[in-house]
């Protein structure tokens, strides 16, 4: 990822979280971003710590969530039943919210740069996967990351993280241990974002 990329990419994030409750688009404007490698990281670990917040699908307010930000981060769950329906395009997935096991909801964030007031991450390659229950069948639902389009942003002042993870491939794979197994693979562009502030 570039720092022109990062930068474009730091002003998108904030016009799409401006009508959340984590306002982000004055955070990015004229923001002087530079290379980790040449700046002062004696503040860096600032980031760490937990936070409270909510899921946003596809610019559209999902459920609440926590995260745990260190060396990693560890989101409590993912909004499964938005998700599922973006993929599916069903709208009743009450089944799926009592029956959710979430297997790797875990990211490696990597510092790319930093600001007066802010510091960026991308994400090492990796998927996310959760255990669903649909119409009485039992599937791993897999989610394939787009890393170019997908980042972190630590926003100092308001001790506040902004994530974006865009999915742009999902697998359903039945957990049946039988070769009749089903598995149903979709190119679905989805942008999920949590924005959550520190506790």
């Amino acid at each position: 990822m570039t720092l022109k990329w990062l930068k474009v990419w730091a002003f998108g994030i904030g016009m799409a979280l401006s009508a959340t409750v984590l306002s982000c688009s004055d955070m990015y404007d004229n923001e002087n971003i530079s290379d980790p490698q040449f700046s002062d990281a004696k503040n860096n670990s600032l980031f760490v710590g937990r936070y409270e917040g909510r899921w946003i699908v596809n610019r559209q307010s999902a459920e609440k969530a926590e995260a745990k930000l260190d060396s990693v981060l560890v989101l409590s769950r993912l909004p499964q039943k938005e998700i599922l329906r973006e993929v599916t395009g069903k709208n009743d997935q009450n089944e799926t919210s009592d029956n959710t096991v979430f297997t790797n909801c875990q990211l490696s964030p990597v510092i790319v740069g930093y600001s007066e007031s802010s510091t960026y991450f991308n994400f090492q390659p990796q998927s996310l996967e959760f255990s669903t229950t649909m119409e009485g069948r039992n599937y791993a639902v897999i989610l394939y990351m787009d890393l170019e389009a997908s980042a972190m942003v630590y926003d100092q002042a308001r001790g506040s993280i902004a994530v974006t993870i865009k999915i742009n491939h999902v697998d359903l794979v039945e957990k049946s241990g039988t070769e009749t197994a089903r598995k149903m693979t979709f190119d679905k562009e989805i942008v999920i974002t949590f924005s959550g502030n520190k506790k």
